[in-house]
């Protein structure tokens, strides 16, 4: 599965990098355009008008039916019941929009590093059972968090490079120490 997700996660990257095509780049002059916005929105409030005078006819003819059809019992069930679907249909919108709103770009680089370092972790663990193992993830991934979470007020970008890559090394000397103490030997 993660692969997968690191596949995605890429090509929203790549797709990112290219600038949006512009809709309106057919030769036209700007005077042009502002004309035709003009006419389009004269247009669009005289269609307003008119679908609002079709409102009050239409909510004129349901207030003459909603009198006609008040006294019956089945009236106020089916009443009830659109109004418990409606009320299911908006929530099911709300959720469904803040599920859109969620950073998906970071939840998917948290998930695919998560996933990809405590793998390693558990290969490593359950072929050596070295606890310096569990050093690896707060290496690789807690002190990086940590510099971008505090240091970047105080850190210069040089400092921050040199103590990034030197948690970069510190993991590569504790797999090494892991394959050169425990899986070369057999």
């Amino acid at each position: 599965m993660f692969p997968f997700l690191a596949m995605w996660k890429e090509a929203n990257d790549y797709f990112a990098a290219f600038p949006p095509v512009c809709k309106e780049s057919n030769g036209d002059l700007p005077q042009q355009k502002q004309a035709e916005a003009a006419k389009k929105a004269d247009a669009a409030k005289a269609e307003a008008k008119k679908t609002e005078e079709k409102k009050d006819d239409k909510k004129e003819e349901e207030k003459k039916e909603d009198d006609a059809v008040k006294a019956g019992p089945a009236t106020r069930a089916t009443a009830a019941v659109r109004g418990a679907l409606s009320a299911a249909c908006g929530a099911v919108c709300v959720a469904h929009a803040r599920v859109a709103s969620l950073p998906w770009k970071m939840i998917s680089n948290v998930t695919l590093r998560l996933g990809t370092l405590f793998t390693w972790v558990w290969v490593f663990w359950s072929l050596t059972e070295d606890p310096a193992v569990l050093a690896i993830p707060a290496l690789a991934h807690v002190v990086p968090h940590l510099i971008d979470r505090f240091g970047k007020d105080r850190l210069s970008k040089d400092m921050d490079a040199a103590i990034r890559e030197g948690v970069a090394v510190a993991v590569a000397g504790l797999q090494y120490y892991i394959f050169k103490t425990h899986i070369v030997q057999y």
